[in-house]
């Protein structure tokens, strides 16, 4: 039997409709299948009050039996309402990381006010929720580890728990959202790969949108330092098991998500010589590092060219905070503002950028 053309795009609408649905399908249920809300309902914040310096922000703040940094500080997370849209913006903090060997790392909760509306800002009237960065595990450990071997555990790397207390208070302020974007530098970018899988657990039917700036998840494959965090942090058992090469390198995770899910859409931004995380945090040869980051994204973006794509800039600067002009620096005609703006608006025209 012959089809007409209009008949033949119906039937190719129906069938991609009807892939997408078991994709999703797929999806949830092997989120469901992962522990990942284990402390959802078990982080209830002590308090909340407006912050001093700001008072369009408010402090939620946990008492250090149920959420606390890894050398047991405080821990708190920021939210700023707006009522412009009902989306939200999941701001994820940097710092250091640390695993035994490498000790020193961010002890506590700093909060970081930013991401104010401003002209040209694609995220004006969005709301904030703020995790700040002080786990040592790049906000998705669950592990209390012993570093110095006296049998005490000493680093609590309880990543999952803080960026479970941002998301339960997200879930009590704005239930329903129908974006959400969810970013952070070094170890925030890190942490997007939790954080999405936490929102895409508890949000399904919200779009999502990622901006890694300088945390591209990868790791010196090399130089042990992978089996050293993935037994110290203890993260892997929240990695999806059908991710069979998450374990080599956690950016493959971005490489599940845009399989499975279509309301998804992340871009990913690095200077090719990063020195923080080139350098100092996975030990690496300027061309070393430039490779494995190159030919990791090449893989992802040539599976999914418009749902996943890069601003990779010459130089060794680390977040765009770093970069001369900020936002509005440019590659050929494309700035980085626009190139965001294009990522959170569904721009069929939003291009790949490597300098």
């Amino acid at each position: 039997m012959l089809y007409s053309a209009a008949v033949l795009a119906i039937v190719v609408s129906v069938m991609s409709c009807s892939d997408s649905d078991d994709d999703r399908k797929s999806l949830m249920e092997e989120l469901n299948a992962i522990e990942l809300g284990k402390y959802i309902d078990s982080v209830p914040y002590m308090s909340h009050e407006p912050y001093g310096p700001d008072p369009t922000w408010e402090i939620y703040s946990f008492d250090t039996s149920v959420c606390k940094c890894v050398t047991g500080n405080s821990f708190h997370i920021g939210v700023k309402s707006k009522s412009a849209t009902g989306n939200v913006v999941f701001l994820m903090s940097g710092g250091g990381a640390c695993w035994p060997g490498r000790e020193s790392c961010s002890e506590t909760a700093d909060f970081m006010t930013g991401w104010d509306d401003g002209a040209g800002n694609p995220l004006n009237g969005w709301s904030l929720v703020h995790v700040p960065y002080c786990d040592g595990s790049v906000h998705m450990g669950d592990n209390d580890a012993d570093y110095d071997g006296d049998s005490a555990a000493d680093h609590f790397h309880r990543g999952l728990q803080t960026t479970s207390a941002g998301l339960s208070i997200m879930r009590e302020l704005f239930p329903n959202p129908p974006g959400i974007f969810i970013t952070g530098c070094s170890a925030g970018g890190y942490g997007t790969f939790i954080a999405y899988l936490l929102n895409r657990r508890f949000f399904p039917d919200s779009s999502i949108y990622i901006l890694n700036d300088s945390g591209p998840g990868l790791s010196n494959p090399d130089n042990g330092m992978i089996t050293l965090v993935k037994d110290a942090w203890q993260y892997m058992q929240f990695m999806p098991s059908s991710c069979s090469r998450c374990g080599d390198q956690v950016m493959y995770l971005y490489d599940w998500i845009l399989q499975r899910d279509p309301m998804a859409r992340i871009g990913l931004f690095s200077s090719y010589y990063d020195r923080v995380i080139g350098g100092s945090f996975l030990d690496m040869a300027d061309d070393d590092f430039r490779e494995l980051l190159v030919s990791t994204s090449d893989e992802i973006h040539s599976r999914h060219p418009g749902r996943f794509n890069r601003f990779l800039i010459e130089g060794d600067t680390h977040c765009v905070g770093e970069v001369a002009g900020g936002y509005s620096y440019a590659v050929g005609s494309v700035t980085l503002l626009e190139w965001i703006t294009q990522l959170v608006n569904d721009d069929a025209d939003w291009p790949d950028v490597l300098e």
